[in-house]
């Protein structure tokens, strides 16, 4: 498979992209960490806001059961919520998390960076659609 090195200058352009293509308005910005924390930042410096939360899930690859890593906030009920990861691969962590949100009777909206063809949730707002394996420069950061 073909290997997309991103960089932080397309990471901050395609950040601005996703935030044209949006014409409502949050509550808040739920980001899923680990890949999603940097888009978060950004979405939030763009957009204005410091209601931003994170959560954490869990396993996905491979046919492992997602699950999530401790509790949602408790101030994550009846929102209009963003929720921003960098990749919608699969897409089963963004169809977890969505739920569980939703369940607490949050609307939620998500948005990525990129998505994958075949991934079972395209998001709301993006930036592109690829096929490559990509490279993020916050993983290029811990080698």
């Amino acid at each position: 498979m073909d290997k997309k090195y991103y960089s932080w200058q397309q990471f901050t352009l395609d950040g601005q992209k996703i935030k044209d293509q949006i014409k409502e308005d949050f509550d808040c910005l739920v980001g899923i960490a680990k890949g999603g924390i940097f888009l978060t930042g950004l979405m939030a410096q763009l957009m204005d806001t410091r209601n931003v939360y994170l959560v954490s899930y869990q396993g996905g690859g491979s046919g492992e059961a997602i699950f999530r890593l401790g509790n949602i906030h408790p101030d994550l009920k009846n929102k209009k919520i963003l929720l921003l990861d960098d990749l919608s691969d699969q897409g089963d962590t963004l169809v977890k998390v969505k739920a569980d949100l939703e369940n607490m009777g949050n609307k939620v909206k998500i948005a990525t960076l990129h998505y994958k063809p075949g991934t079972k949730l395209i998001p709301d707002y993006f930036a592109s659609l690829e096929t490559a394996w990509i490279v993020y420069p916050w993983e290029e950061m811990i080698k």
